[in-house]
């Protein structure tokens, strides 16, 4: 599929792509990714301004930041937002002063065409967690011997080290008895 379409051909009512295949999904996330799918409808609004509609879903495989190990994620993602070419837009140094929540939602490239692929990989990588756990009980990795406490329970929390304050405490124990 050719993900890259020239505004030229897209039309005022609309044209649609249903993007199945994984050619344009992150290669990082290629191990283990099942059920790619994005639904992408592309409208002409301007002779330089195109609306770019759709979802994404997809399941990738992530790696836990407490426990390192694997787990699945399960991505659904709507987007919606304009692509402009850059400076049909008249003066931008007043667009970067005063900007409106519709302008949060512009994309803008430098060439009249609007890259499927890029944009479905960007949404991909919007859609993940920003801190990536596997389930919000995961206890992690022992900071001393690296075990993982999910599946075993270390010696070391046994081990704790005295801390330098336990002869005050002794003896404040010893002063008040």
């Amino acid at each position: 599929m050719h993900l890259r379409i020239p505004f030229s051909e897209i039309p005022e009512h609309g044209v649609r792509f249903d993007c199945t295949g994984g050619e344009w999904f992150p290669p990082e996330f290629h191990t283990g990714a099942d059920s790619i799918y994005a639904e992408v409808q592309l409208t002409r609004k301007q002779e330089n301004k195109i609306e770019m509609k759709g979802k994404l879903a997809a399941r990738v495989i992530l790696r836990c930041d407490r426990c390192l190990g694997e787990y699945r994620y399960d991505i659904a993602s709507p987007f919606s937002f304009i692509i402009e070419l850059a400076g049909a837009a008249g003066n931008w140094h007043v667009q970067d002063i005063e900007c409106v929540t519709g302008d949060l939602d512009t994309i803008e490239v430098e060439e009249p065409v609007v890259d499927i692929g890029d944009v479905l990989r960007q949404q991909v990588y919007l859609a993940l967690p920003e801190k990536k756990i596997c389930r919000a009980e995961c206890k992690g990795l022992c900071s001393r011997c690296g075990a993982d406490l999910n599946e075993v329970r270390c010696v070391c929390a046994d081990n704790t080290v005295q801390s330098p304050f336990a002869v005050l405490q002794a003896l404040k124990k010893k002063t008040d008895d």
